[in-house]
């Protein structure tokens, strides 16, 4: 909207993530998160999304949220946002717990790595039973989750087994991939993380003071 626009006001907004808890398909008078669940009105839900990502499939806006088990929900913003956004919530299922970053697919597909040390997939067409009403909480649709083993999460070191280790490939990919972006444009905006300073802030320490010190017995 901000590009066809120019208008950075109706091109942002707010909204409290409303569950569709009795299940009307609208959004409706609501309970708090500290009040107990009313079957006939729906229910706020206090999260926060870490990764965010839209939908290609429908326009929807996927959130991961932090924690334990964590979770990831799908805002349907509605014709009318905010009055009209509904959220749903979906929490992984053991062994996984806490979804980080994340992105979706072209079908629609989300992905994220879990602390658990699992990369997970949640494919919201698996689901069996209803996704809204007083049973959609989080806990109702397992079957969408697939559970892998992350890139080292399993990896063996001198003293056992090393768990809940996303895995240097994965941080490998994420510099390889902020360097070529450094490389390949300079800095835009002041004040915001960019690729030159992830590249930075990623080489290791040792490296850095390397360099700063061969540089002060270079100096006369």
């Amino acid at each position: 909207m901000f590009e066809a626009t120019g208008d950075e006001a109706k091109s942002q907004g707010w909204t409290a993530l409303i569950l569709d808890t009795n299940g009307n398909g609208k959004r409706d008078d609501y309970v708090e998160p500290n009040q107990p669940v009313d079957p006939t009105r729906d229910t706020r839900i206090a999260a926060a999304f870490y990764g965010v990502a839209p939908s290609p499939i429908d326009g929807t806006v996927w959130g991961s949220v932090l924690g334990f088990p964590g979770a990831i929900v799908r805002l349907n913003p509605g014709t009318n946002p905010p009055a009209t956004a509904l959220a749903e919530i979906y929490e992984p299922p053991t062994p996984g717990y806490s979804p980080r970053g994340m992105d979706i697919d072209r079908n629609g597909v989300v992905w994220a790595p879990l602390a658990s040390g699992h990369l997970a997939s949640f494919d919201r067409r698996k689901c069996k039973g209803p996704l809204n009403g007083p049973t959609a909480t989080g806990q109702h649709c397992p079957e969408g989750w697939t559970h892998r083993p992350a890139p080292s999460s399993t990896s063996r070191r001198r003293d056992g087994p090393r768990r809940h280790d996303l895995g240097q490939p994965l941080l490998m990919r994420i510099h390889q991939e902020a360097s070529c972006h450094a490389r390949a444009a300079p800095a835009r905006t002041s004040g915001m993380f960019t690729a030159a300073s992830v590249e930075s802030s990623t080489r290791p320490a040792s490296r850095r003071r390397g360099r700063r010190t061969a540089g002060l017995r270079q100096t006369p």
